[in-house]
């Protein structure tokens, strides 16, 4: 089975949602890949380790352009508010 690597940014109530159905999709959808946590960005790394040993991601970042030049990540999720969400409120 191939291998969907995933990397997130955020670890609120959605990355906690986004972490979940990952892990979860194979046993609702027919799938030849199997998705693997490989790296979650936060500012705050205690609590991003946290997280991420909770869920099972394989290493963090705090600085989220690490993430992005990850050349082993398939998926790349933001799950953490941008300015213009913060202003709507």
């Amino acid at each position: 089975m191939k291998e969907l690597r995933i990397g997130m940014i955020g670890y609120g109530f959605m990355g906690k949602a986004h972490s979940n159905a990952y892990a979860q999709a194979n046993h609702f959808f027919p799938c030849e890949y199997k998705p693997v946590l490989k790296a979650l960005c936060a500012r705050n790394a205690d609590k991003a380790s946290s997280f991420a040993k909770n869920w099972g991601y394989e290493s963090i970042e705090t600085d989220w352009r690490k993430l992005l030049i990850f050349a082993h990540l398939t998926i790349f999720t933001k799950k953490s508010q941008s300015p213009l969400q913060k202003r709507a409120r």
